[in-house]
C-alpha cells in the first residue's frame, strides 16, 4: 500500500496530464476533421479544449516544478555561498507560496461567484466553475510540488553545510 500511495505521489499530475491531452488531441482531430470533409465545426471543441488546455498548463507547471524544469534563473545562485544560497531558496519560496495563494483565494472567489450566479459556458451549458476551478486545483498543486522542492533542497544544502554530500 505504502509503495501505491507514494507512486501515486510520484505521478498524480501525470494520471492527469495523459487523458487530458489524449481528450484534447481527440476532440481537435476530430474538430478538423468534420470542417474539412462535412465542412461544419463542432461547436463544443472549442470550448472544451480552452477547458483541457487551461488544466493541463496548471498540472503542467506543477510538474515543472517537481522535475525542477521550470524557469529560473541560477546563474547566480549557483556561484554564492551555500548560506545565501539557503536564504535566497528560502525567500522564492516565500514568494512563490504567497502568489500562488493570492491565485488560489482569487480563483476560489471567481467559483464562489460562479456558482451563486450559475453560469454556463456557452456551447456545452455546463459550470462555468468547472473550468475556473483548475486556478484553485492548479494553484494547491503548484504549492505542494514547490514545498517538496524546497525541503529537498534544504536537506541537501544543510548537508552539505555539515561536509556531508547528499542527494
Amino acid at each position: 500500500m505504502k509503495k501505491i500511495l507514494g507512486f501515486l505521489n510520484d505521478h498524480i499530475e501525470e494520471f492527469i496530464l495523459v487523458p487530458g491531452f489524449a481528450v484534447m488531441l481527440f476532440i481537435n482531430f476530430g474538430n478538423v476533421l468534420s470542417r474539412y470533409l462535412f465542412h461544419n465545426s463542432w461547436a463544443f471543441t472549442e470550448e472544451l479544449g480552452v477547458i483541457l488546455f487551461v488544466y493541463i498548463s496548471f498540472f503542467g507547471a506543477a510538474v515543472a516544478v517537481k522535475r525542477r524544469q521550470h524557469l529560473g534563473f541560477t546563474l547566480l545562485l549557483d556561484n554564492v555561498p551555500k548560506v545565501v544560497r539557503i536564504i535566497a531558496d528560502t525567500l522564492i519560496t516565500i514568494a512563490i507560496i504567497v502568489f500562488m495563494g493570492a491565485m488560489i483565494y482569487y480563483g476560489i472567489k471567481v467559483c464562489e461567484n460562479q456558482i451563486k450566479y450559475h453560469s454556463t459556458t456557452a456551447a456545452l451549458r455546463i459550470p462555468l466553475v468547472y473550468a475556473n476551478a483548475s486556478i484553485p486545483i492548479g494553484g494547491v498543486f503548484i504549492i505542494v510540488r514547490t514545498i517538496q522542492v524546497y525541503v529537498q533542497d534544504m536537506i541537501c544544502h544543510i548537508q552539505s553545510l555539515h561536509g556531508k554530500e547528499g542527494a
